[in-house]
């Protein structure tokens, strides 16, 4: 409690709102690597008891730190030094998941979580063009920038024309790559559609959140260049990690 006192002492003599000096102490220690990403904040309790302020100021204080990206809330947990927005390019262009991060200075990772046939889904059957009895393949992974997990994918692809795929490690291997090297597959186009959501129980326990935090869906088909749908993924991004970017031209 010291700690807190000494660490955030505030001048209330000063013109300047308690809250503002408390936030701006806040990213001074974020800014100066002091406080990294993922580190636990003091709580709301802990800090109107050492600063003997009110719980509203620090309520005003947490939340234009979250607005401005620098502290994340888990209901439950308390608030989180955020870890920086990675830079999402894949509504401007397309390139696998390990180059994006590689782009952008971090250490991409795959696991695998599953990999099998499954029968014929009708809404995802739908959106490859066959059959409602056709099988499909399923493949479940969880993706990783510097360690830290960002997104959960969960990618349908027709079984006929694949069915290698049941055995290939794409844990370490680009899907995309291993299409086009193993089975003269290029994908040329997607579309992609992306909508918020609140985290499954599942998601938010993989990708470290807490249930109901916010996520980014984004959906996308993939098509060859003479317009065959090989694949359709839904991928739940963590919505404190990732930022969309796109260029448009008039």
């Amino acid at each position: 409690m010291n700690d807190v006192a000494t660490r955030y002492r505030l001048d209330k003599t000063s013109p300047q709102p308690l809250y503002m000096q408390l936030k701006a102490k806040i990213v001074a220690e974020v800014q100066a690597g002091d406080l990294l990403p993922g580190c636990l904040l003091p709580s709301e309790s802990d800090l109107v008891s050492a600063l003997g302020i009110s719980r509203p100021t620090v309520r005003q204080a947490f939340g234009e730190l979250a607005m401005e990206g620098y502290v994340t809330k888990q209901r439950g947990r308390g608030s989180f030094v955020a870890y920086p927005k990675i830079e999402g390019q894949f509504l401007n262009k397309l390139q696998s998941f390990d180059d994006e991060m590689r782009q952008q200075r971090r250490t991409p990772s795959t696991r695998m979580l599953s990999l099998k046939r499954v029968d014929g889904i009708p809404k995802i059957n739908d959106r490859l063009g066959l059959p409602h009895g056709d099988q499909l393949i399923e493949l479940t992974r969880l993706r990783f920038a510097d360690g830290v997990p960002v997104v959960y994918v969960d990618t349908h692809l027709p079984l006929a024309p694949f069915v290698g795929l049941l055995a290939d490690d794409l844990e370490t291997t680009s899907l995309y790559a291993t299409l086009e090297r193993d089975y003269g597959t290029r994908v040329n186009r997607v579309t992609r559609t992306i909508e918020a959501s609140p985290a499954r129980a599942f998601e938010a326990e993989l990708l470290q959140l807490s249930p109901n935090d916010p996520i980014c869906l984004v959906r996308t088909t993939a098509f060859t260049d003479d317009n065959r749908a090989v694949e359709y993924s839904v991928a739940s991004y963590r919505g404190d990690m990732m930022a969309f970017s796109m260029e448009l031209y008039r």
